[in-house]
């Protein structure tokens, strides 16, 4: 199996320059900037307590609270403050974060063209950033209002990239009793790519909202073995409607962070009992950041995950990006071997490709 094309493409955007950019703009015109400025060394306590008092953020609530820390780590890792062994963060240079990204305007151009779909949605969740941080609605949730934006999102450029090496890391057998589960389908872009690869499977779709059943069932319909889509499932804490054993492989990308923490074991163990012995678990999603460098060590994919947790905040249900440590913890406890991944061999992918199997 040859990924050449796909990494070497995926390692040259500038996605992470772009975004990074826009999260730094947003910081400067509210102000944030100039307050870290004016602090000096302060604590993570005295960062939120100076955003509620000057800038009337409203953080007692988990997730705005959460939003703004995960700033305050992308402050770190774009140069603005720098952590010290003690736990206080210090202001370096707040305004010249911004300048260094000033001669990245050409490749800017290039990642902006390339990441269209997804450099929108971020663009509108940053846009939305104040008003939320002060207290105000969700500005995306999965209700048919924004199937579309989820829809363009969902599909962009990267994440069909990162599928095609995902499905091709779970070497599916394509043959008409190979079974999988596309587990929380969404607008169905995973349907279109699994059916794509491999027609003769029997795929199952399922997804714990309706929002996007309507484009999902355009795209099962459209093969010559349409998928089914499953709506039987009330969605994260509910059981997956399927006998153990049911399924060769499951492909589950982009919602691991909207799974509420105390539920997450729970989930994954469902995905583990449906699975048949020997089975394959897919997954597509980010880890956060660990703070030794030791399993994401790139400067700009580190960047990037960040900015991307801080802007999808405010999206209702948004859990956040888990820690790497917790994660394979977790399925080591459930009985997972991870047989594939790409940690420390790719700096694009790291942590965001995983295929773990269930014992034979």
């Amino acid at each position: 199996m040859d990924l050449r094309v796909d990494t070497e493409l995926l390692q040259y955007i500038s996605l992470s320059r772009v975004l990074t950019r826009r999260v730094l703009e947003f910081a400067a015109l509210e102000g944030i900037l100039d307050i870290i400025d004016s602090m000096g060394q302060f604590t993570g306590s005295q960062f939120l307590t100076a955003l509620e008092s000057k800038l009337g953020y409203r953080l007692s609530e988990a997730p705005r609270q959460r939003m703004a820390l995960v700033l305050l780590d992308f402050f770190c890792e774009a140069g603005v403050v720098e952590l010290g062994l003690t736990g206080d963060y210090k202001s370096i240079d707040t305004r010249s974060s911004i300048e260094e990204l000033e001669v990245l305007s050409e490749e800017q151009r290039d990642g902006e063209g390339l990441h269209e779909e997804q450099l929108e949605f971020f663009t509108l969740c940053i846009e939305s950033a104040p008003e939320f941080l002060r207290g105000g609605e969700s500005a995306y949730s999965f209700s048919k209002e924004h199937s579309r934006v989820w829809a363009s999102f969902l599909g962009n450029h990267l994440f069909r990239s990162l599928r095609n090496i995902l499905l091709r890391l779970m070497d599916v057998e394509d043959r008409p009793d190979y079974r999988m589960l596309d587990l929380c389908c969404g607008p169905g872009h995973g349907i279109k790519d699994i059916l794509g690869w491999y027609p003769q499977i029997e795929l199952v779709a399922i997804d714990f909202s309706s929002t996007c059943n309507e484009r999902a069932i355009n795209k099962a319909g459209s093969h010559r073995r349409p998928a089914l889509i499953d709506h039987n499932w009330r969605g994260f804490g509910d059981p997956l409607p399927y006998g153990s054993g049911s399924f060769d492989a499951v492909h589950f990308t982009l919602a691991d962070p909207y799974i509420p923490s105390e539920l997450r074991e729970g989930f994954y163990r469902e995905v583990f009992r449906v699975l048949k012995p020997g089975g394959v678990l897919g997954t597509l999603g980010w880890s956060y950041p660990d703070r030794e460098r030791a399993m994401i060590t790139d400067r700009w994919v580190r960047q990037q995950i960040l900015a991307h947790d801080f802007a999808e905040s405010v999206c209702a249900g948004w859990q956040g990006f888990y820690g790497i440590g917790d994660t394979r913890s977790l399925f080591s406890r459930i009985g997972f071997t991870e047989c594939r991944s790409f940690f420390n061999e790719d700096a694009i992918l790291t942590s965001a490709l995983r295929v773990l199997e269930k014992a034979r």
